[in-house]
């Protein structure tokens, strides 16, 4: 495990040098992040208290700096999609208008996440966390701790569906959301060591990842659109498309989620452990 968690700072510090290089490689630096979190969750009981939350915050305070980046993108890309749906019954010029703001807070954001001091100071986070992972007091029981906490991250996101089922709110929705992509990123560690069952169980949770991903984006173009200003009539015509999208992906989600979380967390775990 801790082979796997250095492969993926490795990675990160490669991303970032290509980055320095003008790319765009915001998607890459936090999808990679996600995943060196997630081996580090899977560790939680292997490493002591201490360890496991000095280094879990240091991940995710480095991973923060490119998160306005990434949101500015996804808002934007999300506004072609609804955009592009109904550029035929609407002005031009006022889908331009907020195309163009969208655009400008992407180019803001994106010039803010790649700035010298972004990358100077996470790559000496990771740095750190490479230094500090070598001291680690492993327990020995590496592969016990690895089945106990895919079966805590289970039990939490099929906890969330049950939730968002019963109240189908943008919170609950992130919330399991949130939940099936730490287990997706778990899975995917063991799919490259584990079962067929795995890795099936990993492509089911990629689809509804991105199903949700896509709800959740549209909510933060909901919300977005609200801060814009936008005619009444533009706006009630937007935030209905986004609602009646929003509505066929949940119902979409479901269905996936109900068929995804039907065991219980011992079971899948047996299945897996076997």
């Amino acid at each position: 495990m801790r082979r796997l968690i250095g492969s993926q700072i490795e990675k990160l510090r490669h991303l970032l040098s290509r980055a320095r290089a003008g790319e765009d490689r915001v998607h890459d630096i936090r999808k990679t992040f996600k995943k060196a979190r997630a081996l580090l969750r899977l560790m939680r009981r292997d490493v002591s208290r201490d360890d496991y939350r000095r280094e879990n915050a240091r991940l995710r305070d480095a991973a923060r700096r490119f998160t306005a980046a990434r949101d500015a993108q996804v808002l934007g890309a999300s506004f072609d999609d609804v955009a592009n749906s109904v550029a035929d019954k609407l002005p031009a010029t006022a889908l331009d208008s907020i195309r163009g703001r969208l655009n400008a807070d992407v180019q803001h954001a994106v010039l803010s996440s790649a700035s010298p001091e972004t990358f100077t100071a996470v790559d000496a986070s990771l740095r750190e966390f490479r230094s500090q992972m070598r001291g680690w007091k492993l327990s020995g029981r590496e592969w016990t701790c690895l089945l106990k906490g895919v079966r805590r991250t289970y039990r939490a996101a099929r906890n969330a569906l049950h939730a968002a089922a019963a109240v189908a709110s943008v919170e609950h929705l992130h919330e399991w959301r949130k939940q099936a992509k730490y287990l997706l990123h778990e899975l995917e560690v063991l799919g490259e060591v584990g079962p067929r069952l795995v890795r099936r169980l990993g492509k089911k949770l990629h689809k509804l990842s991105q199903v949700l991903g896509k709800d959740h984006d549209l909510a933060a173009l909901s919300q977005s659109l609200d801060e814009i200003c936008v005619t009444e009539p533009l706006a009630a015509r937007l935030m209905s498309l986004i609602a009646n999208r929003r509505n066929e992906l949940q119902i979409e989600a479901f269905r996936l989620g109900e068929r995804l979380f039907r065991d219980e967390p011992p079971a899948l775990i047996v299945r897996i452990g076997r």
